[in-house]
């Protein structure tokens, strides 16, 4: 049975991390016995803001990508995540095949 989703699969199971809050975000972020290729992160999370924990990212894992999801991007805080040297976005709702497209670039 092949995979229906639009990222090809890695040669090698890849472990997935899912958090639900800020804490939980940084905490994991933080764990130097872990190791991340890509960070999916939402602006908006309970407790605290995804710029927050963009910073975080940046300071202790300054050469993982991350692909910010948000509904709502308005030119102050593009400017923000932009001055951390984002770049990457992905506009909610989005399809499987969008993000799809932005992790294959």
């Amino acid at each position: 049975m092949t995979c229906p989703c639009p990222v090809p699969a890695p040669p090698h199971p890849t472990p997935l991390s899912g958090v639900t809050n800020e804490l939980e975000a940084i905490t994991l972020v933080c764990d130097q016995q872990r190791e991340f290729d890509l960070v999916l992160l939402d602006l908006n999370m309970p407790g605290a803001t995804g710029l927050e924990v963009l910073r975080v990212i940046r300071s202790v894992r300054p050469a993982t990508r991350v692909l910010i999801i948000t509904g709502h991007l308005g030119s102050d805080m593009r400017t923000e995540l932009e001055k951390l040297g984002q770049q990457e976005f992905l506009r909610k709702p989005y399809s499987l095949d969008e993000l799809g497209r932005q992790l294959r670039t």
